[in-house]
């Protein structure tokens, strides 16, 4: 078994081909033997590492809190006016600092949420869970919302197979095709 250090694709890592499971001791088992064999604690893993208190771009904010899949669909919703801070409406490039109270809308879901801690890189979701705290009036319209939408019957309930006869004449008189 080979121990290595050094850097790959911009992280660190300090083990090759063993297993780093932190033990029920404290230990990493790993690292036990890249210490030479002496029995040293594992590093302490801070879960946002890479968190900051300086102002942060909202939309790499909200990238990195997974309110949208890519920076740019959050730049296009900060924008479009779907977020607002502190009640106003704001632009993607406006620093975000600890404390602010963000209102994002995606679709007809609406967060109202403050943030919690800045990060600057996309993490998972348990990590990103921890950059904001979310209202409790607004979870609760939230999932008065999803509660609603699922109660209602799926809008392609009534479509039956393919369309008849009729049914693609109209369609093509609809689409001018």
């Amino acid at each position: 078994m080979k121990f290595t250090t050094g850097r790959r694709r911009g992280r660190d890592y300090s083990v090759v081909g063993a297993q780093s499971a932190i033990r029920a001791d404290g230990f990493s088992s790993a690292q036990q033997y890249a210490n030479g064999g002496t029995k040293a604690p594992a590093p302490a893993v801070s879960c946002c590492a890479n968190m900051s208190d300086e102002p942060l771009r909202i939309d790499k904010w909200l990238w990195a809190a997974r309110f949208f899949k890519t920076r740019s669909l959050a730049t296009k919703a900060v924008d479009s006016g779907r977020v607002r801070v502190n009640g106003e409406g704001a632009k993607p490039a406006r620093g975000l600092k600890v404390g602010d109270e963000l209102a994002i809308r995606v679709g007809e879901l609406e967060w109202v949420v403050e943030v919690r801690a800045l990060s600057r890189q996309r993490g998972p979701a348990a990590q990103a869970g921890l950059l904001y705290a979310e209202r409790d009036d607004s979870r609760a319209r939230r999932q008065e919302a999803i509660a609603l939408r699922k109660a209602q019957p799926h809008p392609a309930a009534s479509v039956k197979g393919r369309p008849t006869k009729k049914d693609r004449r109209l369609i093509h008189r609809f689409t001018g095709s």
